[in-house]
């Protein structure tokens, strides 16, 4: 019985009206699986009447064109309208999904929280198609984020970005030769980060030439820097007050179904010296060792 008034209650969420006119626009949080990202989602919904609008890049809600994938590359300058026809009912409200809504707790709300793992190689894109949302890049050091997607027991591939013809031939020359010798999980996780995070940040610095709705933010200095929580919180446009720190230690509620997507996390695991060593030089390669541990 409880089961079935949870899942009317989630489809009712997924018929959520808009309240206008006081529309507040849309925030994209962009970040690579197991970042953060569910959590400070939360946390823009929780300090403003903001309706999370959960990964819709899922192959669940965006199925299996070119353009929708795990981190799959769109130029910036592409005007892709089948991309298009896709995003622009969920930035304008129209789109409704169970999935996507799942983590939405407002029947009434003024702004869309759009929250992606799938989304960094589209930052530039989503900037220059949609230039009115704000886009908060966030960044988790990479030895946590490969280690948690192993525990969870994610699958380890690169070949999903070098499969890719067009990102090779914009961004071929910024990839290390040594990513051929990642083998491990925990080594394809580490040249994965490298490549989403990587070339999202080169992405982010050109387009905020033109762009002032973007940002980048660390998630363990979010963590532990209350001014700068606050400071997210006033660019995705949620209450910055002293009250919002209340839910600064609150878990997110991802937290107790073992993550966001539904996967167990009960895999111990930590990298050997070999592999730890490797993830240290490409991380260098890529111009990104301020990530590897101190």
């Amino acid at each position: 019985m409880r089961q079935r008034a949870k899942a009317i209650l989630r489809r009712a969420r997924a018929l959520a009206p808009f309240r206008d006119p006081e529309d507040n626009g849309n925030v994209l949080i962009l970040g690579s699986g197991r970042s953060g990202t569910t959590w400070l989602a939360e946390q823009v919904a929780l300090n403003s009447d903001g309706r999370i609008i959960f990964e819709p890049l899922h192959p669940q809600v965006a199925g299996k064109p070119s353009w929708a994938g795990s981190q799959s590359y769109v130029p910036p300058t592409d005007p892709c309208p089948t991309a298009r026809a896709f995003f622009d009912p969920i930035l304008d409200g129209r789109f409704r999904s169970v999935w996507t809504d799942r983590y939405n707790h407002r029947f009434i709300y003024q702004h869309r929280v759009i929250k992606m793992i799938r989304g960094n190689l589209m930052l530039g894109w989503f900037a220059a198609t949609y230039p009115d949302a704000r886009i908060a890049l966030v960044l988790r050091r990479p030895f946590d984020v490969a280690m948690s997607q192993i525990r969870c027991g994610w699958p380890s591939s690169i070949d999903h970005l070098l499969d890719q013809p067009k990102l090779l031939e914009d961004y071929g020359d910024c990839l290390p030769e040594a990513i051929s010798r990642a083998r491990s999980p925990f080594e394809l996780n580490i040249v994965q980060w490298c490549i989403e995070n990587g070339l999202a940040l080169r992405q982010f610095e050109k387009a905020s030439e033109a762009n002032t709705n973007l940002a980048v933010y660390e998630y363990e200095e979010l963590k532990q820097d209350p001014d700068l929580f606050r400071s997210f919180l006033a660019f995705c446009g949620a209450k910055s007050d002293a009250h919002a720190l209340r839910h600064l230690r609150k878990p997110s509620r991802a937290a107790n179904l073992s993550n966001a997507e539904g996967r167990n996390v009960d895999t111990p695991y930590e990298p050997s010296d070999g592999e730890r060593a490797y993830a240290r030089q490409i991380l260098t390669e890529f111009g990104l060792e301020r990530f590897a541990p101190r």
